[in-house]
């Protein structure tokens, strides 16, 4: 899941660059949907990874504390 959070944070920073760079003065809306999309996917793939890292932890603890 390492990888899977490092391709998230990647696709947040491309985002963020997209939004400085290419949607910079909003006049194209498909430039808007597309940075957001990726920006949105990016989230996603960093969400996914943290739950499972949590989901992971949890299930490596002894059965008695649960």
């Amino acid at each position: 899941m390492k990888t899977l959070r490092l391709a998230g944070i990647l696709l947040i920073v491309l985002s963020g660059i997209g939004f400085l760079t290419v949607a910079d003065d909003l006049r194209h809306v498909g430039e808007l949907v597309g940075v957001s999309a990726i920006g949105i996917v990016g989230v996603i793939a960093v969400t996914v990874a943290h739950l499972s890292l949590r989901k992971r932890a949890h299930t490596l603890k002894d059965p008695a504390d649960w």
